[in-house]
């Protein structure tokens, strides 16, 4: 495997870390905009099935992906309900999944390309 790949995965690894953690904290940062967390389950569910869904061409790898990462949004909203200083709330959860689909539809633009350009041996 090449450096490069090692690196891809390394921060893929960081991503889901940091996605955790933000969904973890008793108090996440805001900016203050009505339903602002909504965006921020979608660009991040959206960001993470992008960058893992770029290192698998084919169908089924990034369906796994999806589901895995779907069933995360599940999970992490379960969790945040266990906590005591967060809430579970099932409207997270369809933001968590609009974003996984929004990731993997920007799979199948140029920027869904980034991983082959990053990794390609020059």
């Amino acid at each position: 495997m090449s450096s490069a790949r090692y690196v891809w995965f390394a921060v893929g690894a960081l991503i889901i870390v940091i996605l955790w953690t933000l969904s973890l904290i008793p108090h996440p940062p805001t900016i203050g905009f009505r339903h602002e967390d909504k965006l921020y389950h979608v660009v991040a569910y959206g960001g993470t099935m992008w960058w893992w869904g770029q290192c698998w061409r084919e169908f089924r790898p990034r369906l796994t992906l999806a589901v895995v990462f779907a069933l995360m949004g599940v999970s992490i909203e379960f969790v945040q309900g266990w906590t005591g200083w967060r809430t579970f709330d099932t409207r997270d959860m369809i933001a968590n999944g609009g974003g996984v689909l929004l990731g993997w539809a920007v799979l199948y633009t140029p920027l869904g390309s980034l991983y082959t350009w990053a990794v390609t041996e020059k």
